[in-house]
């Protein structure tokens, strides 16, 4: 009878942590980590995984699926959204993303995308670039761009 409760106790405290695990998992969205992807209100795609906006944002593709170019926008190193953004989208800290973009400039292969200070400042480059993609914190004013819905 013992084993059979403890059983129980195990299958409940099981079923306790399964559900708090549900609640809590990503959604594939980009809302659920903390940040919203957005483009330019003129670019029809609807969404991207993890590892095209990776590319992107590296400049390891450089050009939309129409041929005009890709101009991504971040924000500053300094940024809790740009944290969360680094490690959901490029699963690695912001500070291991500027290393490569040192090592690149250093390099002379390439330079990182425009740094904006705030939400606003990369929500007016992307509503004024027509190939722009870029990231705010959720609760952001999106009048003007598109949300893109993060695949995976």
């Amino acid at each position: 009878m013992k084993i059979q409760l403890r059983l129980l106790t195990g299958i409940a405290a099981g079923a306790v942590v399964l559900t708090m695990f549900a609640v809590s998992a990503p959604i594939t969205s980009a809302k659920s980590d903390g940040f919203v992807l957005i483009s330019n209100g003129s670019n029809p795609i609807g969404s991207l995984s993890r590892q095209q906006i990776s590319k992107m944002f590296l400049k390891q593709v450089v050009k939309w699926d129409n041929g005009s170019r890709v101009l991504p926008v971040d924000l500053a190193r300094s940024s809790s959204t740009r944290e969360a953004f680094s490690r959901a989208i490029h699963r690695k800290s912001a500070s291991a993303i500027a290393k490569f973009w040192q090592r690149n400039i250093f390099s002379g292969r390439a330079s990182p995308p425009p740094e904006k200070i705030d939400d606003r400042g990369v929500v007016s480059y992307v509503q004024s670039n027509p190939g722009a993609i870029g990231y705010v914190r959720l609760g952001m004013d999106l009048s003007g761009v598109h949300v893109i819905k993060l695949e995976d």
